[in-house]
């Protein structure tokens, strides 16, 4: 009976031994976390973050933003490595989020080398908090607010319809070009121009067919081709909605126009 107890008591004894070695064994990263019990990620803030970036509402995401830092500030030496992991994973997620697609890949490969460059030097948590604001700003500097506060998708989808209008796009293509829904993006170019983004992809087409007419090219159904219309019977009900003339009415008058009578020599 007082074997049984004895080897009892020496189970015990190795169970909690085992236990302790266990926890000894928690990664230099998990040591970080719990060194000091009551230092938390901001989850929340990091989560409303990633929302408002998603959106390219930089404004929104000026709130969560701040919250984060103050927490990066909070960083005891012995936090500072998981706290600088923590950081880089961050704002590597932003990267993906603000740079989509295989055309932004070289941007996006770009900035993660800085992040790996910068992040690998961290001393202190002043020096994280500083390079944590920094290369936030860098990664989303092309998406800071237009005129008049308007919102930066509107002027990054402008840009990519005067540069892609010549070929096959429509509110598909550009919505995922931005990495924004077609709802989104739809409502929101609507509420900040007044009209919708189909009809600025005609308006861009439209104005380069008139230059093509006005510097001479022969064949209106050359013209609707470069402009990025797949057929002529689109080009031409587009081109009476927007300029209130067919093509071949507006060439006309050009050629009218370039015909008229000589102005009079100017006085001597």
């Amino acid at each position: 009976m007082e074997s049984r107890s004895q080897e009892k008591s020496r189970s015990q004894e190795k169970s909690r031994s085992q236990e302790k070695s266990r926890s000894q064994e928690v990664p230099a990263i998990g040591s970080a976390v719990l060194a000091r019990p009551d230092f938390r990620f901001p989850v929340p803030s990091e989560r409303h973050l990633l929302e408002r970036v998603a959106l390219l509402d930089l404004e929104g995401a000026a709130r969560p933003l701040a919250e984060i830092v103050r927490s990066l500030e909070r960083a005891g030496r012995s936090e500072l490595k998981a706290a600088s992991l923590y950081a880089f994973d961050l704002l590597c997620n932003i990267n993906r989020l603000v740079w989509r697609g295989a055309a932004e890949e070289g941007r996006r490969m770009d900035n993660r080398t800085t992040l790996i460059e910068a992040f690998s030097r961290i001393s202190g948590a002043a020096e994280l908090r500083a390079v944590f604001q920094k290369r936030f700003a860098r990664i989303v500097a092309p998406f800071q607010g237009g005129p008049s506060g308007q919102h930066p998708a509107i002027a990054r989808a402008k840009a990519f319809v005067r540069e892609s209008y010549h070929l096959k796009i429509s509110l598909r293509e550009v919505a995922a070009h931005l990495g924004l829904s077609r709802t989104y993006l739809s409502s929101l170019f609507r509420r900040e121009c007044g009209f919708t983004l189909t009809e600025y992809i005609h308006r861009v087409r439209l104005q380069s067919a008139r230059e093509l007419m006005r510097s001479g090219v022969p064949a209106l159904s050359i013209v609707a081709a470069r402009v990025g219309y797949q057929n002529y019977r689109n080009f031409h009900r587009n081109f009476v909605r927007y300029q209130n003339a067919s093509p071949k009415k507006f060439k006309r008058d050009l050629e009218l126009s370039a015909d008229g009578p000589p102005s009079s020599p100017p006085r001597r």
